[in-house]
């Protein structure tokens, strides 16, 4: 049996993008599943931000 994972690292989303729309700047990242599990590392966002966790919640809805 084989496992595939999804890595992503360093994401920073508490970070402003300048380019994205309106009320997208911060902690909007999609993620397209290409595996069965997501491995996040690094720096993510921030904890103190209830955003982060909104995000998080959509990531365990896509992935196991």
């Amino acid at each position: 049996m084989s496992v595939q994972i999804q890595i992503l690292s360093d994401l920073h989303l508490e970070i402003e993008r300048p380019n994205a729309a309106p009320g997208q700047e911060f902690y909007h990242f999609d993620v397209p599943a290409r595996a069965e599990i997501l491995a996040l590392l690094g720096d993510i966002g921030c904890t103190v931000h209830e955003q982060l966790f909104d995000w998080l919640k959509v990531q365990l809805r896509q992935f196991k």
